[in-house]
This record gives C-alpha cells, structure tokens and sequence, in this order.
C-alpha cells in the first residue's frame, strides 16, 4: 500500500516524543506540542483531526497507545514541575475528545498499552510493577510486582500478543516475563509462564501474532529471538518452560 509522510513545519510545535498507529484505521498519535497530543490522518496528507490536552499540569508523555478499534486513547505521564516524581495513567474516548479516567501512579509511566479487544489496560514503568485496569469500571484489576536484581527493575516496554492471549514484559533487572491470560470467572488475569534471562538491561520487547514467538533486546546490544512453543500441533494447548537458546541477532 502506499505510505504518506507528513514533516512539520518550522515553528509547528515540539519534539515529537511519542508515537502510537491505529491498527484499524490509517491514523498516528503523536505528541506535536505542549501539553496536548495530535491524532493525525495517514492518507490525508497527514491531516489533523483530533487532539487531546491534558491541562495547565506540566506532564511528559512517555508512552502512547490506540486501541485496536481506535475508541480509546492512552498515555503514560510524568509530572516535570514538581520532585514527586508521581506519574499518570490517562485513558481518554477518542470520539468525544474527552479524558474518561486517570489513575495516579506513585513514579513515572514507561508503557502503556491495550488488550485487542479493549477492555484491559496494561502500565508499568518506574514503579517496578505491572498494572492491569479494566476499561469499563476503571478497577485495578491485577498487579505484579518485580524485585529489583542487580539494579532497579524498572519496566520500559510491553506488549499483548494479537489474539489477546500472552503478554509479554522487559524488565531493567535483565529479565523478560511471558505471561498467559486466565479467565476466572469472568475476571481476566495473567499467570506467568516463560522467563528470559539477559545479561543486562531488557528495553524493549515483542511478539507474534499468537504469543508464540517473542523477541527481547536491550543494552547488550543484542537482539535475542525466542521461541515459546515446546513442540505438538501450534493450535493446540502445550507446556511451557524455559525458552530454548535464542537465535541472536547481533547489533552493529
């Protein structure tokens, strides 16, 4: 398909220091100017038609994520005019340009992100925990707290699997935690399965379409691929252990 590219002008805003694109729908959320964040059209010349503010707080945006059917909004935040050092989730309606709920954080928010089908919020960051929210009763569905190891066990990335199945989350600590989702009684939770173990800070994460597959990279310069199926027909329930040695893709 054909890709358009919108550069700003001089003078259009600041640093644009997170972005996020609709999986649906041909849009990108990026923060353009201070204290509000612009929802741009893909095939419109870059075309604005959204944008989202979120006060006269001085607030850094370190994470942005659009749900699957581009309904909902997020934002992991800081406050940068006060030594609190108290972060934000925000979860705002796209429709109405509204902001729907805010949950305080006691530090900074490194990643936000959405389940597919919408109803489940995940944020981490510097609070060295991961938070599950429902999107419908704002209600702290789930927490997982991380020990720090060798170093804070800060969290900068996260990813859910396309089929809403796993999610998978680096850890400063060295670690990457891979986990399933479990319904108990109507109330999703995640139960861990896989661990991976660097030798030094995990940044960034990311998996495949049915959480087979994950890839984990960081500050040893390495990119390590991991493979989470032991083996039987992949569309059938497996056992999960330690991943296999990854195939790992050396950075220059």
């Amino acid at each position: 398909g054909q890709v358009r590219v919108r550069e700003r002008k001089s003078g259009e805003g600041g640093m644009a220091g997170v972005v996020a694109m609709s999986v649906m729908r041909p849009a990108v959320a990026a923060l353009e100017s201070k204290n509000q964040l612009h929802l741009r059209s893909m095939v419109n010349r870059g075309g604005h038609f959204k944008h989202f503010s979120y006060g006269s707080h001085k607030i850094a945006v370190k994470s942005v994520h659009l749900s699957d059917d581009m309904s909902s909004l997020a934002m992991g935040c800081n406050y940068t005019n006060n030594s609190s050092g108290k972060g934000h989730v925000l979860m705002f309606d796209v429709a109405s340009v509204c902001l729907r709920h805010m949950w305080e954080q006691d530090k900074q928010v490194w990643a936000v992100r959405f389940s597919p089908d919408a109803k489940i919020l995940a944020a981490s960051g510097y609070t060295m925990a991961l938070d599950l929210y429902s999107t419908t009763t704002f209600e702290l569905l789930q927490q997982i707290k991380y020990t720090p190891r060798g170093g804070p066990a800060f969290v900068w990335s996260l990813e859910w699997s396309r089929d809403g199945s796993r999610l998978v989350l680096g850890n400063w600590n060295g670690d990457a935690f891979l986990y399933q989702v479990h319904s108990n009684e109507g109330e999703e939770t995640l139960k861990l399965i896989s661990t991976v173990t660097r030798t030094d800070r995990v940044y960034t994460v990311a998996i495949n379409a049915n959480g087979r597959k994950i890839l984990v990279g960081g500050r040893d310069k390495k990119v390590g691929m991991y493979s989470t199926d032991v083996g039987g027909p992949r569309d059938k329930p497996s056992s999960f252990g330690k991943p296999a040695e990854p195939e790992k893709l050396e950075a220059q």
